[in-house]
């Protein structure tokens, strides 16, 4: 899935990490605090593990 334009989200990786990406694209791993990010946009990995 494409963004039209940059904006904070979560993004479900294969394995069950969670990444938060800010408006600049920056990522931070919020795996451990997923419940703090339940309100942001969340993106699906479309890649498949393996």
């Amino acid at each position: 899935m494409e963004l039209i334009e940059p904006a904070s989200h979560v993004q479900l990786q294969p394995g069950g990490l969670l990444f938060y990406s800010d408006p600049h694209l920056v990522e931070t791993d919020v795996s451990e605090l997923a419940v703090e990010y339940l309100c942001e946009l969340a993106v699906l990995d479309e890649e498949s593990p393996g």
